[in-house]
């Protein structure tokens, strides 16, 4: 069994909603059971024009399935829920991306694990370390030393918990 990291934002249609329903189905996979999930958080939207407020999260998984079967399993969660692809950075239903992978490097395709920009993004590195201690390695460096050094200094703000056994946030 692996265990993953995956990133879930939303901006459009109730984004708390649209990420709480995205972990309902992601737990509900029979090869996939969701083991812990961070805070959700509001951050500004990246990227060009005039965007609602994402709500991010992160949630650590154990799963039998590989990380391009995951991949694949994450982009049909991202469909069912009214994601469209198209323009970079646009805003969304729903984008879930896989962060790390055990500690694989997987540089294949749409693959790159672990994610190439995640040390980059305080609405990444926030939740990811809810779950995660501060020592925790990340190509060679700990996730406190990367949330020092990110420079992402838009305003990632905790708005939420989320209650893993009663599937609700709150």
């Amino acid at each position: 069994m692996s265990t993953a990291f995956i990133a879930l934002g939303s901006n459009l249609c109730n984004p708390v909603s649209q990420v709480e329903k995205a972990l309902c189905a992601i737990d509900n996979h029979n090869f996939i059971k969701l083991e812990k999930v961070s805070a959700f958080y509001n951050s500004p939207a990246i990227g060009p024009g005039v965007q609602p407020t994402y709500c991010n999260a992160v949630a650590q998984i154990s799963t039998f399935l590989t990380s391009e079967k995951l991949l694949k399993t994450l982009q049909e969660v991202e469909k069912h829920q009214g994601r469209q692809r198209g323009r970079k950075w646009a805003p969304r239903t729903l984008d879930l991306d896989i962060l790390m992978y055990d500690q694989l490097t997987i540089t294949c395709g749409q693959l790159l694990l672990p994610h190439p920009r995640m040390h980059q993004r305080a609405f990444v590195l926030k939740p990811l370390s809810d779950l995660l201690t501060k020592n925790f390695v990340i190509s060679n460096e700990s996730i406190s030393s990367l949330l020092d050094k990110c420079q992402d200094e838009s305003k990632v703000k905790r708005i939420r918990c989320y209650d893993l056994k009663a599937r609700r946030s709150f």
